[in-house]
Formats: structure tokens, sequence, C-alpha cells
């Protein structure tokens, strides 16, 4: 069994585009436990500016994209891993797991947001 934590700085960001959707900062750590690679966060806003789901994106050293996985569902049973506002408080935990054989390949990763648009809403 081996473990292994990614520094922070090899957890990519678009600031600019956060603050597009009202997010404050984002708090994350990252680690390759084996054959599952896991971040858990929180996202800080004080008023989110739209709907939005994450996407992680898992790359070697040299760029070459691994796999991606969107966030979890906050419970896993009544909610999707839609952000919206208000959050229920100012800090809104998240998560990421994907497991894969080429998670020990790892070096870096990227958080993605996407809006989310759905006619019922």
């Amino acid at each position: 069994m081996t473990l292994r934590y990614l520094s922070p700085s090899k957890i990519l960001r678009d600031r600019a585009w956060e603050k597009e959707f009202g997010i404050d900062d984002l708090q994350m750590l990252a680690y390759i436990h084996d054959d599952s690679f896991t971040v858990i966060g929180q996202i800080q806003a004080k008023e989110i500016t739209c709907r939005f789901y994450m996407i992680l994106v898992a790359y070697t050293e040299d760029g070459t994209m691994l796999f991606n996985t969107d966030n979890y569902p906050y419970d896993g049973k009544f909610t999707t891993n839609v952000i919206v506002n208000p959050p229920f408080f100012p800090a809104f935990p998240f998560s990421f797991k994907a497991y894969s054989n080429l998670a020990p390949e790892v070096d870096h990763c990227k958080i993605i947001l996407k809006g989310y648009h759905n006619d019922k809403n």
C-alpha cells in the first residue's frame, strides 16, 4: 500500500474563472492511494453566481491526460453534484475520487468549473 500526497502547487486552477462563479477560494488536498486518486476540499464563497459542477482532470508529468471525473454529490443520496446559490454555509465541501490503474502516474491535476443548465429549473 502506497500513499502519496500532491503538493498544492500540483493542483492547477483558473482563479479568474473561479471569481466569475463567485468563488472566493478553494481549499484542497489531493492524494494517491494505490489505484485511487482523491481530492477533497471546500469552496469558500459568499455568493455563487450560477449553478455549476466541477471536473477533475489528471495528467502525467509530460501533460498527457490520464482520466477525468466529476465532483461527487454532497451526501450521495438526495443531492446532485451541482453547486447552487446560496450554499448552506460559506464553506461548501466537495470531493473527487477516481479508481484507475493509472492513478500512480498522476503528476498534477486541474480543476475545471462547468456551468450547469437544466431546463426544468
